[in-house]
């Protein structure tokens, strides 16, 4: 089952994959509950590796790293992975299969678009193709959107 948080509104971007990881990050950073970790894939350093988010977790994630991880202890855990829409229209294969090696119990999986393809066809096709065919929720989410789940 997939679910969507946010709402398109811009209509035109150029903003590529690790901006997108950047302004994820942004957003969430300072509304994270007082002791979770955020962990960030793509940003030179800034964060710890996501890798690091399941050292005591016997099945991470064996095949891809996420782009972002929150880490909180409580029910705010997050394992996010950043497509853009054109991403998801030339390869929406290597997105589900990040998607599906993301199912951890006590995380929730959200795929982050940027606003400007979060309402369009082929990321809404990708939706229902992921509640169709993936075990478990998967919530969509703009860059802005995603501290809705926290």
């Amino acid at each position: 089952m997939a679910a969507l948080v946010g709402a398109a509104i811009v209509f035109d971007t150029d903003e590529d994959h690790d901006d997108i990881v950047q302004k994820t990050t942004d957003n969430l950073e300072p509304e994270l509950p007082e002791h979770a970790n955020l962990y960030a894939d793509h940003l030179d350093g800034d964060y710890p590796n996501p890798r690091g988010a399941f050292t005591d977790i016997d099945n991470a994630p064996e095949h891809h790293i996420p782009d972002v991880v929150v880490k909180s202890g409580l029910k705010s855990n997050l394992i996010i992975e950043v497509e853009t829409g054109d991403a998801i229209d030339g390869n929406s294969a290597e997105a589900k299969s990040q998607i599906e090696d993301f199912s951890i119990p006590g995380y929730r999986r959200v795929l982050v678009v940027p606003d400007a393809d979060f309402d369009s066809v082929h990321v809404d096709e990708f939706e229902q193709q992921l509640g169709e065919e993936i075990d478990g929720e998967c919530y969509f989410a703009t860059p802005e959107g995603v501290v809705d789940l926290l």
